[in-house]
């Protein structure tokens, strides 16, 4: 008997959104390994059971945080990955006249605050893992520096947060 586990799927994906559209992403499981026959995707927005290639684009409907599935399947069974897409496209419950720039950003962001205060600033990288906390006193009119130095490229949430309110940006580092 000849058993070969070559060709067991094994789903893998990665996914990039859209420069014109923040809703818009595109789905890339051409790293998957295996004999793989067919790709059932998930978006995690009640669009289930889309067969389509390794590669495929979905537009969500509205800003959220989502729970992609893939299933690869082939002769030799069947593979599953789930992955988190965190999604923030617009400001929810924005400071007054807070700026945060430039973005895209490289080894700095600066955050211009309004107002006089105490603010939680937490940046979490696409998966939602969180990669840099800062605890900040500020006075109006302050801009603040904020170190983005050793983070690899890619998209981010930042979180600033006073006890009233939180503010959620996208930032893409370069």
């Amino acid at each position: 008997m000849n058993t070969n586990l070559n060709g067991l799927p094994g789903a893998s994906f990665s996914f990039t959104v859209s420069a014109s559209n923040i809703l818009d992403y595109s789905f890339d499981a051409t790293a998957s390994t295996g004999n793989i026959q067919n790709y059932d995707w998930d978006f995690g927005d009640g669009t289930a059971g889309v067969v389509g290639g390794a590669s495929v684009s979905h537009v969500y409907a509205t800003a959220g945080s989502y729970i992609v599935r893939l299933i690869a399947g082939g002769d030799c069974g069947n593979d599953t990955i789930f992955q988190t897409i965190a999604d923030v496209s617009q400001r929810e419950f924005a400071f007054a006249g807070m700026e945060l720039y430039p973005n895209p950003a490289e080894d700095k962001l600066f955050l211009n605050c309004a107002e006089k205060g105490s603010l939680k600033i937490q940046l979490n990288d696409a998966s939602g893992r969180l990669v840099r906390y800062w605890n900040r006193e500020t006075s109006e009119g302050e801009v603040l520096e904020l170190d983005l130095t050793g983070l690899s490229k890619g998209l981010y949430i930042i979180s600033i947060a006073d006890d009233k309110k939180i503010q959620k940006e996208r930032l893409l580092i370069d």
